[in-house]
C-alpha cells in the first residue's frame, strides 16, 4: 500500500520544460569553463566564443542539439585558426565538427525532422 503522502512523479519527460531538464547542465558545462580559464588562464576571447557555443546549443530544441553543437564547433575552429593562427588545434575542432554536424543531421533525418537537402 502506497503512503498517503508520497506522490511519485509520473509526467512524461516532454511535458517537463526544457529549462528544468537543460538547464542544470548549461550551468554545469558554464562553470567547468569558468575553473578551466581561472586555472589555465585562457584568453578571453576564446573562453566567451566556447561559452555562447555552450549556451546556443543548449537553448535551441533537443533535436537540433546535435547540428548546432556542430555549427558551434566549427566556428571555434575559425576563431582558433583565424584569429589565433593554431592550425592543428582548428583542425580538431573541424573534425570534430563535421563529426557532431554529420551525426545531428543523421538523429534528425532519424526523427523525421524537415532537414533541406
Amino acid at each position: 500500500m502506497a503512503d498517503a503522502g508520497i506522490q511519485e512523479e509520473t509526467r512524461p519527460t516532454s511535458a517537463v520544460p526544457w529549462w528544468r531538464r537543460r538547464l542544470p547542465l548549461i550551468a554545469l558545462q558554464l562553470a567547468l569553463l569558468a575553473a578551466v580559464w581561472w586555472i589555465l588562464k585562457i584568453d578571453a576571447t576564446i573562453v566567451a566564443a566556447i561559452g555562447a557555443a555552450i549556451v546556443i546549443s543548449g537553448a535551441v530544441p533537443e533535436r537540433y542539439e546535435g547540428l548546432v553543437s556542430g555549427l558551434g564547433m566549427l566556428g571555434l575552429a575559425a576563431l582558433v585558426y583565424f584569429y589565433y593562427g593554431q592550425r592543428p588545434l582548428a583542425l580538431v575542432l573541424l573534425i570534430f565538427g563535421v563529426l557532431r554536424g554529420v551525426a545531428g543531421m543523421a538523429e534528425l533525418r532519424r526523427v523525421g525532422a524537415p532537414v533541406s537537402g
